[in-house]
């Protein structure tokens, strides 16, 4: 009898778990903003302004080099949207930087934190 109770209980939880465990996988994604993405949006259109927001909203950082940064000028990616793509990573840095300047000024004291 209490078999059956478990083989019941069971049955019935293993299919609301896998239910969850896929939520979950699923909200923690985020989609970065690819630069073919972006020379797409900038092709069909899209304003410099939307372009800027979709990324700020992804959160994406991008390290362009000499030849990237030609390449989207080439294709018509604006001044605008290639400066706020360097920017992520300037500001990255920055954050970086400031991370570790402030786990630098800490300091024990005499109670040993």
């Amino acid at each position: 009898m209490w078999i059956k109770s478990l083989i019941t209980i069971f049955t019935m939880a293993i299919p609301s778990i896998f239910v969850v465990a896929c939520a979950t996988v699923t909200s923690n994604t985020s989609s970065k903003v690819t630069v073919p993405e972006i020379i797409e949006m900038t092709k069909a259109g899209v304003s410099d302004q939307e372009i800027i927001n979709k990324i700020q909203q992804s959160q994406t950082v991008y390290k362009l080099d000499g030849n990237q940064y030609a390449n989207l000028r080439q294709v018509g990616v604006s001044n605008d949207v290639i400066n706020y793509m360097q920017e992520t990573y300037t500001n990255e840095e920055l954050k970086k930087m400031n991370r570790d300047a402030d786990w630098e000024s800490w300091n024990l004291d005499d109670a040993g934190y």
